[in-house]
């Protein structure tokens, strides 16, 4: 079955809404991240996001200048390869899918150590807000968390 076409169109810079965010402590604590990498996390202020028909790329920006997430994937569903989002030696392997016109969804897989999977699904309830609803699975275990971030005028 051929995906739904795309309608949103998520580009743009997003700044992180801490007050409207979730905490992400359980999911760090499930990942078994260290202290250094929880600090970068906490300081993380935003996303920038951009796509085209072909295909959607992620770049995290934090305050810490170290710390950078660049990920792009193929819209058509094709499974891309990836550094992992915790640093941890290995990739992770992403692919997109578009759940609906309006909603994307990134499913990610990684392997050990702290091998496990993830989803992130990117809705926009209004043009200028942004949800990413993240779970995560490691070791059977699951944490379900959600960013909030408003486009950067």
């Amino acid at each position: 079955m051929e995906q739904p076409k795309l309608a949103a169109n998520f580009s743009g810079t997003w700044i992180k809404d801490k007050e409207a965010s979730d905490s992400m402590s359980d999911a760090i604590t499930l990942m078994g991240l260290s202290g250094l990498m929880r600090q970068a996390i906490k300081l993380v202020k935003g996303i920038t996001l951009s796509q085209d028909d072909a295909s959607f790329s992620m770049a995290v920006f934090s305050v810490l200048s170290w710390f950078k997430v660049n990920e792009k994937y193929a819209l058509d569903g094709s499974t891309s390869s990836c550094r992992r989002r915790d640093f941890r030696r290995g990739g992770h392997k992403g692919r997109v899918e578009v759940a609906a016109p309006d909603r994307l969804q990134l499913h990610l897989q990684w392997d050990d150590p702290y091998g496990g999977t993830g989803l992130d699904e990117f809705v926009m309830p209004s043009p200028d807000v942004l949800h990413v609803t993240s779970t995560v699975t490691v070791n059977g275990q699951t944490c379900k968390w959600r960013q909030v971030y408003n486009k950067k005028q």
